[in-house]
């Protein structure tokens, strides 16, 4: 499950307040709750990026920007496994895994 500090996270990097996140995250419960799908991860997260103002584009960048950090952390020589760490770790900070696997591709 996402949870609120992985959301805030990603809003406080599009930057937003802390109040308007708390704002964001709750209204985002509750519109999933209206809808029927609780704390549903995925859902939870298109509406908060919705709410928040995330477009598609600030939203890779910021994956992007993530990408080439923490690969300066990472000291494998197999892709494969070093795109595996890198996901793992982006997708711990609440961001969408097909994502950041079509990024990790791009980038080769």
């Amino acid at each position: 499950m996402i949870q609120q500090d992985e959301l805030r996270n990603i809003a406080l990097q599009a930057g937003l307040s802390k109040a308007e996140i708390d704002r964001i995250y709750g209204d985002a419960i509750d519109e999933a709750d209206a809808l029927g799908k609780g704390k549903d991860d995925d859902f939870v997260l298109q509406i908060v990026k919705i709410f928040a103002g995330l477009n598609e584009e600030d939203y890779l960048k910021t994956i992007k920007e993530l990408i080439a950090k923490k690969s300066k952390d990472i000291n494998e020589k197999k892709t494969h496994i070093k795109n595996y760490k890198l996901a793992k770790y982006i997708a711990s900070k609440g961001f969408e895994q097909d994502l950041i696997f079509d990024l990790l591709k791009k980038e080769g």
